[in-house]
């Protein structure tokens, strides 16, 4: 066996090349060793040889590092250093044990998922090189920890969920070692099922679930009914002689494939299709027929790229489809869910309990649903925009396998573009080229557009046939089989014609326009468009890229689709007074304002950002607005969306994001800032009249989060700005707080913090209740503007800033706050925040900041966060540097940990040593020997 250091003959192809092949190699060998034909014998001294090479490495990279060389990213850099430094640790660690010692014996630091991490991380710093040398400047690149498989050591990758869902499917793991004749006695209190039903649907509903659906566009009249038709001919006037579709005898076929796949090229229709599909009246009959008498379940999903979270995810994917079907089939909810079921039957805990669903829970409910619900009933799936889920394909592939496989009376049909992933993949499925078959459609669309349009109607007329099949000709050829160019070039030739418009100009100016769909959005966004157009333009898409970053951080998707009347206020919000007092806005005035505003945005955006209605929105108006009031308000709330999946792929994706940037030259606009201004004006301007209350719900989502957020997000250079705004959204929430007495302490960021129930018995004082949310929201500038200021904001009592700061520093908890952040907890130091000052925290347990970082650490160890090989700027890098701060300002190297219900007592020396061995970190054990050195210079004082 070849020593994992030798080098060979291009090993020296550069500092990161060099790493990544020790690491290559050494997985290599340790693969080996753990594989079905192992060399059981094999000594770790072999290991040597790749120590001293990976500290040469190491040492060359830090060297680039002092020199400033900027031959790779910070990202880049950093994710190699901690790769090499974390391998160091395991190889010395075994290069210290006794000759002979094996691989076998070793398995804690060289187990399996430590090995598939680093295999991981190894690949993503092959595919990041790669991307940095080849793609253009403006693109991101997807970070490791959201990355797909790959196939470093295959052997080695992380088990795939839906192994373990279908072996799970009937152990006791699913949940069936819950009683049966208690599941059936709590199913006879009919009453009583149906609250719990009820609370379970509701758990698995989210905001976004319905809008991906409501938002495809319609299908023009009689678009696609030749797709219904009972045979397998092609469609008339195919651009593919030897297409054909065979989709109705699928839908009433018993034994035959049970997958359907549409593909189609980009913007060519296939949403538009799977909507009406799923809810054709041709489909229902068909899929009857197969049912053959049975029950029969259509559920439907449609991805959606540019929406939220759920939206486009495994986890959103499950929960509606889930939804769907329990709603159709609710007397299963307690057979999938059997311990759930149980724990829900007493009132109090139901009230209490938080439901979050994970991946793995949805997962196995879904398949157990399927299961069950196909023993007497027919199921067909319809799952639009497969390459729109965020994540690899072959695992949204390996889902749709395994739903259909779950039993012969499922069946599914899914939409895509034609990728290479998904060719492979259903290639011997029942399928169609969406794009091959649409000629027929785009002809009648592109005649019944132009007899529709007044000022056409006499060119039109006096058209002959051979015009209207040279201008239809022209449209198939630019086209493509792309539905959307034919939708857009149409709205523009249409658009500069008049009266005296010839067929034949007509047919020229559609051949002039760019033929490719991401030439035409370039061509309508930036073509004869003046500098002062192209500011707007900036602007406005900036303030949409700004919100969907908030939503994506916060993981709340409620408010991602902005409504016209903040996206006015974030646009010209800079021109109102924020000093008027809180009051209703005139309602009339605003809804002109936005009316015009609505076709500002229609022409600078080149109607690639459309208005759409929004139920929910108008529903959380409330009895308050007056019939006649009703339709100024609706209008106002309507939100903006991109107009199709490829126009957010072309601004985000596809490099032109930095010039649209480069556009904005106002050195003031920061699109954060504009949309934190928008938030305190409709507060104080709201649509409807202002009330004070309590209910600090109301504000919290729609309002204080996205708000706080977008602070955070904004330019360090609108410091000035932020701190005006961030006060003025403190004075304007605490006039809507309805004060309880004269107490000055009974503000609305008060009652942000802890439970009802806690802040009643325990009574802590919040002196400064919005500077502690400024640093758990991690407002490090306004912090530091804040306590600079001269005002006394010194410890007092309660909780410390400093212990707000740090609560969220190894994990998020599902929460919309960011990590906790050095950049705060160094603010906070500088303005003598003490590591060590005792108090009692809302659970009158005696608490300092510095114990409560490393009781977080020793969590976090013992929940399970920390993650081997941890190359997440947000990770091990990120909470080391804070605990190394907390040092510095005089943190007690020789504090004690009391013991609790869960550890032992333990010093803090104790805690970092065991994660860092535990870990393999070398982040954590250089935080261990800082703290043995200040220890020992204590000893010596």
């Amino acid at each position: 066996m070849r020593h994992l250091g030798t080098k060979t003959a291009d090993a020296g192809a550069g500092t990161v090349d060099g790493i990544v092949r020790v690491g290559e190699r050494f997985l290599a060998a340790i693969s080996n060793a753990q594989g079905p034909n192992r060399a059981s014998d094999m000594v770790l001294s072999l290991l040597a040889p790749a120590e001293a090479e990976l500290a040469i490495l190491l040492s060359d990279l830090k060297r680039e590092e002092a020199e400033e060389s900027r031959s790779i990213s910070l990202e880049l850099r950093i994710a190699c250093q901690v790769v090499a430094e974390d391998m160091l640790v395991r190889l010395r660690t075994t290069n210290a044990s006794a000759t002979g010692y094996t691989i076998q014996r070793n398995a804690a630091c060289w187990n399996k998922a430590s090995l598939a991490a680093l295999a991981d991380r190894l690949s993503w710093i092959r595919m990041e090189t790669a991307r940095t040398a080849t793609t253009t400047a403006g693109n991101t690149s997807r970070a490791l920890w959201t990355d797909g498989p790959n196939n470093l050591v295959p052997e080695l990758s992380h088990s795939n969920d839906a192994d373990d869902i279908q072996a799970g499917l009937d152990t006791e793991s699913s949940g069936m070692s819950a009683s049966a004749a208690e599941i059936q006695e709590t199913l006879l209190n009919e009453n009583k099922a149906e609250i719990i039903q009820e609370f379970f649907l509701d758990s698995l509903s989210f905001p976004s679930m319905h809008d991906r659906e409501e938002q495809v566009s319609r299908a023009h009249a009689q678009t696609f009914e030749w797709f219904f038709k009972d045979d397998t001919l092609e469609p008339p006037c195919s651009d593919n002689p030897t297409a054909t579709h065979e989709f109705i005898p699928w839908l009433k076929a018993i034994d035959n494939e049970r997958i359907f796949w549409i593909n189609g090229k980009a913007g060519s229709g296939k949403s538009t299709l799977m909507r009406l599909i799923a809810k054709h009246k041709q489909t229902s009959a068909s899929l009857n027929e197969w049912a053959a008498g049975a029950p029969l379940i259509v559920i439907a999903f449609f991805f959606w790229t540019g929406g939220s979270v759920l939206q486009r995810s495994q986890t959103g994917l499950l929960r509606s489809l889930l939804h769907q079907l329990l709603d159709q089939r609710r007397d299963l909810i307690g057979w999938v869910f059997p311990e759930l079921w149980l724990a829900c039957q007493d009132t109090k805990k139901r009230v209490d309990m938080l439901m979050i669903w994970t991946q793995i829970d949805l997962s196995r409910g879904f398949l157990k649903a399927l299961q069950l619900a196909s023993r007497d009933s027919k199921i067909c799936l319809f799952i639009d925009g497969l390459d729109e889920y965020d994540g690899h394909e072959g695992v949204v592939i390996r889902l749709v396998r395994d739903l259909v496989a779950v039993s012969s009376r499922v069946k599914a049909c899914v939409s895509s573009r034609p990728w290479q992933a998904f060719e492979r993949a259903f290639q011997n499925v029942p399928h169609i080229m969406l794009s091959d078959l649409t000629g027929i459609d785009m002809t009648r669309y592109t005649m019944d557009k132009l007899q529709g349009l007044t000022h056409l109607q006499s060119t039109v007329k006096q058209a002959s046939a051979a015009d209207m099949d040279k201008l239809t000709a022209a449209v198939l050829k630019q086209a493509d089989g792309v539905f959307l160019w034919t939708s857009l070039a149409l709205r523009v030739i249409t658009g500069k014609a008049d009266r005296s418009t010839t067929f034949d100009s007509l047919t020229q100016a559609l051949l002039d326009l760019p033929s490719d769909l991401e030439d035409l959005f370039r061509h309508l966004l930036f073509d004869g468009r003046s500098k002062n157009h192209l500011q707007d333009q900036s602007q406005m898409l900036q303030i949409l890229r700004a919100r969907d970053e908030v939503c994506d951080f916060t993981g709340d998707d409620s408010v991602r689709s902005i409504s016209l009347h903040q996206m006015f206020l974030a646009f010209d919000g800079s021109k109102y007074n924020l000093g008027v007092p809180i009051a209703r806005c005139d309602l009339q005035a605003t809804t002109n304002n936005c009316g015009s505003f609505a076709e500002l945005l229609k022409d600078r955006c080149a109607e690639l950002i459309v208005l759409a209605g929004r139920e929910e929105g108008e529903a959380r108006l409330g009895p308050r607005v007056k019939a006649n009031e009703q339709q100024l308000t609706t209008s106002a709330n309507r939100r903006l969306h991109y107009l199709h999946r490829t126009v957010r792929d072309f601004l985000v994706y596809s490099g032109v994001w930095q010039e649209i940037v480069g556009n904005q030259t106002s050195a003031s606009f920061d699109p954060h800032i504009s949309l934190l201004r928008s938030h305190v004006l409709r507060l104080r301007s709201p649509l409807q009249e202002p009330e004070q209350h309590r209910r600090l719900d109301e504000w919290w989502h729609d309002d204080i989060v996205p708000a706080m957020t977008h602070a955070r997000l904004a330019s360090m250079s609108q410091a000035p700005e932020q701190v005006t705004l961030l006060d003025r959204l403190d004075a304007t929430l605490n006039w809507y707080w309805r004060k309880r007495g004269a107490d000055p302490l009974d503000t609305w960021a008060r009652h942000a913090f802890g439970s009802y129930e806690e802040r009643n018995k325990h009574k802590t004082p919040f002196h400064d209740a919005f500077l502690s949310l400024a640093a758990k929201f991690g407002l490090a500038g306004y912090l530091d503007n804040k306590l600079e200021s001269g005002d006394d904001f010194g410890y007092k009592a309660g909780i410390p800033l400093l212990s707000h700061a740090l609560e969220f520093l190894v994990s998020r908890r599902r929460t919309v706050y960011p990590f906790s952040s050095p950049a705060v907890v160094r603010v906070l130091l500088k303005h003598n925040e003490k590591p060590n000052q005792s108090y009692p925290d809302l659970a009158k347990v005696n608490q300092t900041p510095w114990l409560l970082a490393i009781r977080y650490v020793r969590e976090g160890q013992r929940r399970g966060w920390m993650q081997p090989f941890d190359i997440d700027p947000q990770g091990a890098l990120r909470w080391t540097e804070i605990l190394k701060l907390l040092l510095e300002y005089g943190a007690d190297p020789d504090a004690v940990m009391a013991k609790d219900m869960w550890d032992p007592e333990i010093t803090v020396l104790g805690v970092l040593e065991k994660v860092g061995e535990e870990n393999y970190s070398a982040a954590v054990l250089d935080v261990a020997s800082r703290l043995r050195t200040y220890g020992q210079k204590s000893l010596e004082n």
